[in-house]
């Protein structure tokens, strides 16, 4: 029936041809449109999976054989999921899970469910903390393992292996040794490795030396120590240090007494002496430079100690003896280094600071901005004065310090442009109130629905921001429609264009329309045995990109080249359908012959020739006369001890007139195209 809608929406409930007609009503006339669809349903979706357990894990092994399927998702009913064909899981905890599968094809989906129980299992776990203490040979052991039935201890010295749950072991050199725990379980063997540190030292011996200067509040440290690793010095003035040979100050003279005790991992030893520090006053240079941003004046306090003598130079070629010395002026701008030297009874000493003297003119802030009709951008032009640094505030929360900014506003309106010009002494401020016009440039953008083998295309407009649009189709036919669709009367790869306007610009987009197609020319062929019930078809079709086999009045398949097991022989009209439901649909059907069958051959595998008439003889049951037979048996030495081409053989486990030995022999059956491998034991 007929549906007045401008874009309707169709539900088909059989596949097969269609053919659409549009008529559109116009003021002054009607015109009308057809196209024709195909409509294909698919075969429904059906579910099937088993699954395998080991009482030893606590993995599944799932094997899917589900039906007219092409997606799964598995529910392993502890949490986890998979949408592999046939995945591998394993859960942490024993119990029954209810593993579920939907399997499902473009049409459908279908449900299967199955219950697993997972046993508990005692999983042996190989575990241990060793460690031994500085000087001590003995190894301490804490056994962390987890459901063991028995051990192995290998201490990585060379000893022997150790069986017991917690040994006890001593080493007997220092070295670094890598011990290996084997755990023996009911379902599985771990191991645990670890590295152990022996260390056995000897005795450290403290011995140094301590000499004083009368100028001087240090005492310098000369160590001779033995065997010793670390150290710690106790000068008596409630100092201390850890160095191997320290130097110290005293703050005050006196008799101090020295101390040192010298230790390794083993052990420690004492050694101490006394040392005298004389009085004397240290003369320190030390002094305070304060200088003020755009002035040239330098405050200076002189904080040395024990200074007789000062000589000041103050890096612009001046210098001086003064004392006291309380400020120096500058005569330009610059970074300046003060140097004094104080000078005492015991020595001199000195010290320099860094001072920046600034003299700078004031600076006038000067901007201009322009903007335009179709852009957020602003440009902004500087035409500051004695600045060297600038910040720009634009308004809307951003920010600049560059010389000349430029802007993008994210949204239209009035806003105030503010810049702050400055240099290293002043600032000055200048602002200018901007319009932003509302704008919006077109983006063009589309994609287009390709069927195989059909020349309609359909497009999908995704362009922002314009309000007219131009298709070229590439086989010079236009249109101005938001999103046309159009039929080429040609097989060609054609390229699409569409502009996309608005009143501040144009967008181009582009792509390519592909409609070369070629016709498929169905074509298989068979191979099948008279003996066998089963076929193995072969697809020599060209151009083919689907499959649909009529391969009996029941049987059905969709894939290239199938292999069918039929349930009865007999001929059989097979057809191959490819492109099924397109322009390039083509179909062949062929005529095959299939056999009954050889059917089910039951072969023993073990035959006793003892001559008590029970189980003599080695022979198959089951063997139909369907072709030619030949059957050979080999030794464990790979001999041939037999061999016939009679349907009714019967071996007595003689070769040569000699009796075999018990043991495994190797039969293979030929029949017609068939063979059949197996072992066979002969027990005496």
């Amino acid at each position: 029936g007929f549906i007045n809608s401008t874009n309707p929406t169709h539900k088909y409930t059989a596949g097969g041809i269609y053919t659409i007609i549009q008529i559109a009503y116009g003021q002054c006339n009607n015109d009308t449109a057809t196209q024709q669809i195909t409509i294909t349903l698919r075969p429904p979706a059906s579910a099937v999976f088993a699954a395998d357990t080991n009482k030893c894990s606590p993995a599944v092994v799932l094997t899917n054989s589900s039906v007219n399927t092409t997606d799964y998702r598995w529910f392993f009913g502890d949490g986890d999921s998979s949408i592999l064909f046939e995945p591998a899981h394993s859960y942490k905890d024993s119990g029954a899970y209810t593993i579920t599968l939907i399997a499902s094809n473009a049409c459908s989906s279908d449900t299967d469910l199955l219950t697993v129980y997972i046993p508990y299992f005692d999983t042996t776990a190989a575990g241990f903390n060793a460690a031994t203490f500085p000087c001590d040979p003995s190894l301490s052991l804490l056994n962390l393992s987890q459901q063991v039935v028995t051990y192995s201890w290998d201490f990585g010295d060379g000893s022997p292996l150790n069986t017991l749950p917690s040994p006890l072991h001593n080493f007997t050199s220092t070295g670094l040794y890598n011990m290996t725990l084997i755990t023996y379980g009911v379902c599985n063997n771990d191991t645990a490795v670890q590295s152990v540190n022996v260390l056995l030292l000897p005795q450290p011996q403290s011995l140094f030396t301590a000499d004083t200067n009368k100028c001087s509040p240090s005492v310098v440290i000369s160590n001779g120590s033995l065997n010793a690793s670390d150290y710690k010095w106790l000068f008596g003035d409630g100092d201390s240090s850890i160095l191997p040979q320290p130097t110290h100050n005293y703050q005050d003279s006196g008799q101090y007494t020295v101390m040192l005790i010298a230790s390794n991992t083993c052990g420690a030893d004492t050694l101490q002496t006394t040392v005298s520090i004389p009085v004397f006053d240290t003369t320190v240079a030390n002094f305070d430079a304060t200088s003020t941003s755009c002035d040239s004046t330098v405050i200076i306090n002189n904080r040395s100690l024990y200074a007789d003598t000062y000589f000041w130079n103050f890096g612009d070629g001046n210098t001086s003896v003064a004392d006291p010395l309380n400020s120096f002026n500058y005569n330009s701008s610059g970074q300046y280094t003060i140097t004094l030297i104080a000078t005492g009874v015991c020595n001199s000493d000195t010290t320099s600071s860094p001072v920046n003297i600034t003299i700078a003119p004031i600076p006038v802030a000067d901007f201009k901005a322009d903007t335009g009709t179709c852009s957020p951008t602003i440009m902004l032009s500087d035409s500051s004065k004695n600045a060297t640094s600038f910040v720009w505030n634009f308004g809307d929360g951003d920010t600049s310090s560059s010389i000349t900014a430029t802007h993008n506003y994210s949204q239209s309106g009035i806003y105030t442009i503010t810049l702050v010009a400055y240099n290293v002494c002043y600032s000055d401020t200048d602002s200018v109130q901007i319009l932003v016009p509302e704008f919006n440039l077109p983006q063009a953008g589309f994609s287009m629905t390709n069927l195989l083998c059909d020349l309609s295309m359909t497009t999908i407009n995704s362009s922002l921001y314009a309000d007219s649009y131009l298709w070229s189709f590439g086989d010079s036919t236009t249109s101005t429609d938001y999103q046309p669709s159009h039929i080429y009367l040609y097989q060609d790869s054609f390229r699409v264009m569409l502009i996309a306007l608005n009143h501040c610009g144009a967008d181009t987009s582009y792509g390519i329309a592909d409609k070369n197609f070629a016709l498929g020319v169905a074509n298989f062929t068979s191979d099948n045995d008279p003996c066998f019930s089963d076929v193995q078809y072969t697809d020599l079709s060209s151009n083919a990109f689907s499959y649909y086999w009529e391969l009996s009045e029941d049987i059905t398949d969709s894939i290239a080249s199938p292999y069918i097991t039929y349930p009865a022989g007999g001929n059989y009209d097979v057809t191959l359908t490819i492109n099924k439901g397109t322009l390039c649909e083509s179909s062949t059907t062929k005529k095959v012959q299939v056999g009954d069958g050889q059917g089910p051959i039951s072969i023993p595998n073990v035959f006793t020739p003892n001559g008590d008439n029970n189980n003599d003889l080695f022979d198959f049951f089951g063997l139909k006369d369907c072709g030619p037979y030949y059957l050979t048996i080999f030794n464990s030495w790979g001999e041939l001890v037999f061999k016939s081409d009679d349907r009714n053989f019967k071996w007595d486990g003689n070769f040569l007139g000699a009796m075999q030995p018990a043991g495994v022999f190797v039969y293979v059956l030929k029949v017609n195209s068939r063979t059949y491998k197996g072992s066979l034991t002969l027990i005496r």
